[in-house]
């Protein structure tokens, strides 16, 4: 009867040491956060036109100027919010492709960023085909009403514009080798692997960044950021080590 019950002990405790102990939970690596963005900013429908896109929109042909009367401000839809880590050592697993669509006799959205070079489509909603241009006026793609074309766009800055709309411009921004954090609506930043070394944490509003800083990657543990964004786009944010644990003792409170 002792040997039996001596044998029921010993396969119990040697299932419970064979189960995962809550002293020691899996350890994360990457880079993961969160963003809290101005309701301000956050619930906004549309936007001013970037300084640069509205000269060139209000030239004497396009715009007519009441006299003793200002010019209200020019706005589009608001561009995306968007966080990438810039570095030679990222990888990118999935090709880059953005859409511009064309409605409105304008481009939405107004500018963009795109983390790496790639494929931006362009969606034609005009009832007449378009002709899309860069800056020197080099025909980049001919869409048809309703179909969708594409442009190769290598990195750097990029202004296009439409030979039938010429009123209508586009700011596309193209980094060379970044990666983007995904945001959730609620602001989480998911877990994303990055590579150990030296990087550039970038934010951006469309093509326009709003702040850089230098972030370094260790090759083993987990960064957190906790950034705040402004109603006039001011980035706040602070970078924390978040791969060290406190060990709970299995069975405590």
């Amino acid at each position: 009867m002792l040997r039996r019950t001596s044998l029921v002990v010993f396969c119990l405790l040697s299932g419970l040491l064979a189960l995962p102990s809550v002293a020691d939970p899996p350890r994360e690596s990457g880079i993961r956060g969160r963003l809290v963005v101005a309701p301000e900013l956050r619930d906004a429908k549309e936007w001013p036109v970037d300084d640069s896109r509205a000269a060139a929109l209000r030239t004497s042909a396009n715009v007519r100027r009441p006299r003793g009367r200002p010019i209200a401000p020019m706005m589009e839809p608001l561009p995306a919010i968007t966080v990438v880590v810039d570095g030679e050592d990222v990888r990118n697993e999935q090709a880059t492709e953005r859409t511009i669509v064309v409605e409105g006799m304008r481009f939405v959205p107004g500018q963009l960023l795109m983390p790496q070079p790639g494929v931006l489509k362009i969606e034609n909603k005009q009832r007449q085909a378009i002709t899309v241009v860069d800056q020197t006026g080099k025909a980049l793609a001919t869409v048809a009403a309703g179909q969708i074309g594409s442009v190769s766009v290598a990195a750097g800055k990029h202004e296009l514009a439409m030979k039938e709309l010429p009123y209508a411009r586009a700011s596309v921004t193209v980094l060379a080798h970044a990666k983007e954090l995904p945001v959730a609506a609620d602001g989480t930043i998911g877990l994303v692997d990055v590579p150990s070394g030296d990087y550039t944490l970038a934010f951006y509003l469309g093509a326009a960044e709003l702040r850089t800083q230098k972030l370094t990657m260790p090759s083993s543990g987990l960064l957190f950021i906790d950034a705040t964004l402004s109603a006039n786009t001011v980035v706040d944010v602070t970078v924390k080590d978040a791969s060290v644990q406190i060990a709970v003792p299995v069975g405590g409170p």
